[in-house]
């Protein structure tokens, strides 16, 4: 449940990345303030300054996991 709720808000952002969309549906779907508030003002200022996202992201895999902690390694962003 949780990697597939993660999973979906980064897929939420790469999508409002595309064209620094503050306003994409997909964020308010998939977060919350204050990551939410963040994530806006951040694409807000992209933006105004012409900056896009193009490329994609290999999200981190969980090496191991129990009932009271996770392990997890590597973000990859490659661009396109």
């Amino acid at each position: 449940m949780v990697l597939s709720v993660y999973r979906a808000d980064w897929s939420a952002f790469e999508h409002a990345l595309a064209d620094a969309n503050p306003s994409d549906a997909q964020l308010a779907a998939t977060m919350v303030d204050p990551q939410l508030q963040g994530v806006k003002a951040n694409l807000f200022s992209d933006q105004r300054q012409g900056i896009v996202g193009r490329g994609s992201f290999t999200l981190p895999k969980i090496t191991a996991l129990s009932a009271a902690s996770a392990t997890v390694v590597g973000l990859r962003i490659q661009h396109g």
